[in-house]
C-alpha cells in the first residue's frame, strides 16, 4: 500500500488533491493510504517513515511549508515531496528540499493524473511489496498484477509483455 500524506490547511484543497488521489489510484488498481494534516506542525509531530509521497502546500499558518520541508529533509532525505500552491515563486526554492514536483492550485484531474503518473515511477515498490501483487509500469501509469493471474512472462526487444 502506497502511504501518502496531504499537508494543507485549506481543507477544500485538501479534500479535493485527496480526491483526486484515491480516484487515481481507483482508476489504476493499486492501495492507497492517505492522511491529511491541516498544519505542518501536527504533520512533523506525527510524521513517520510510512509515508512515500507528501503533497504540501507552502502558505500555511505557524509553520509555512517551505520550513517545514527544510525539518522533513532532515528526518527523511528519500519521501517524494510535491508542493501543491498558488505561490509559483517558491518554485526555484524547492530545490533546496530536493522536491520532485511543483502542482499550482486549483489542481485540476487531467494536470494531476500526469504528474501523478510521473511520481509513482520514483517510488520504491519494492519496498511496499508484501510478495503478492505485481506493480508493472506501462507506457502512460502502473498496473497492479496478482501473481494468480499471470500466466507467463514474454520478453521482446527490451520490453516485457506479460500474458494474463
Amino acid at each position: 500500500m502506497l502511504g501518502i500524506a496531504v499537508v494543507e490547511d485549506d481543507r477544500e484543497q485538501a479534500a479535493l488533491l485527496e480526491a483526486h488521489i484515491r480516484r487515481y489510484a481507483g482508476e489504476h488498481r493499486f492501495s492507497v493510504s492517505v492522511d491529511v494534516f491541516y498544519d505542518a506542525v501536527t504533520f512533523l509531530e506525527k510524521y513517520s517513515q510510512e509515508y512515500q509521497m507528501v503533497f504540501m502546500d507552502i502558505k500555511m499558518p505557524m509553520l509555512d511549508g517551505m520550513d517545514a520541508a527544510h525539518l522533513l529533509r532532515e528526518r527523511d532525505g528519500k519521501v517524494i515531496l510535491v508542493f501543491v500552491t498558488t505561490m509559483r515563486q517558491y518554485a526555484i526554492q524547492g530545490y533546496d528540499v530536493n522536491a520532485s514536483d511543483f502542482i499550482v492550485k486549483p489542481v485540476a484531474y487531467p494536470e494531476f493524473a500526469l504528474k501523478f503518473t510521473r511520481l509513482l515511477g520514483k517510488v520504491d515498490w519494492r519496498a511496499l511489496s508484501t510478495g503478492q501483487d505485481v506493480f508493472i509500469k506501462t507506457e502512460n501509469s502502473f498496473v497492479r498484477l496478482s501473481p494468480a493471474d499471470i500466466r507467463y512472462v514474454e520478453v521482446k526487444g527490451h520490453y516485457c509483455v506479460y500474458h494474463t
